[in-house]
């Protein structure tokens, strides 16, 4: 299972790369500009909000997994640290679709 989710998680950064990039074209960022806010909030609220959508993503592969019978072998520190490897991967994967 941990293959799918990595693909998953992985080719997940299209639609994120892409709203990021219309942003940009259609003037969002000029009118960002004009408001009393960091320069980076734009930046910060677009990656909050992608890993809150990877971070249900990855409870609901999970989820499904359990129902068909996946089980995880590992003690829950174990676990706990691969699903933090993941959501790492995640966040690896929403820098590189910002470039």
């Amino acid at each position: 299972m941990g293959g799918i989710v990595v693909q998953t998680l992985a080719f997940g950064l299209a639609g994120p790369a892409s709203s990021m990039a219309t942003d940009m074209t259609e003037g969002i960022i000029d009118r960002f500009r004009a408001l009393p806010m960091s320069r980076s909030s734009f930046l910060l609220g677009h990656l909050m909000a992608e890993m809150t959508a990877k971070l249900l993503v990855l409870v609901v592969l999970c989820a499904s997994g359990l129902v068909v019978g996946w089980r995880i072998r590992a003690d829950v520190p174990h676990a706990l640290a691969g699903f933090g490897l993941l959501l790492l991967f995640a966040f690896a994967m929403s820098w590189i679709g910002r470039r």
